[in-house]
């Protein structure tokens, strides 16, 4: 992939991790979940503050996960390493189709 920033990337298997954290003492817990690529379900009825399974192939691309009490009050940190993924889309009036091997279909006015 020539000039996607990917040439180094080191594909493995896929692999599942399960992370569970519970709330401690905390009262009320601020969440924060950052992640770069993928897709992300989020549901309830865990038995613990979270309850995790990420599925990943790329060891970097595993989140980070980070809990903390201060108080009454939590802070639950689930973030990806630093992925930057930037897309700049200028479409004029002509049909564009075909892009980077991608098929574009721009509806206009």
């Amino acid at each position: 992939m020539g000039g996607c920033g990917l040439e180094n990337l080191e594909v493995g298997p896929v692999k599942t991790k399960r992370e569970s954290v519970e709330a401690g003492a905390a009262e009320v817990v601020r969440a924060e979940i950052k992640l770069g690529n993928g897709e992300l379900q989020i549901g309830g009825g865990a038995g613990a503050l979270m309850d995790a399974k990420f599925t990943y192939n790329v060891d970097d691309w595993l989140p980070d996960v980070s809990y903390a009490v201060s108080g009454n009050q939590g802070r639950l940190s689930v973030e990806q390493p630093s992925i930057e993924n930037r897309f700049l889309f200028n479409l004029g009036i002509s049909a564009m189709n075909g892009i980077c091997g991608l098929p574009i279909i721009c509806p206009w006015r």
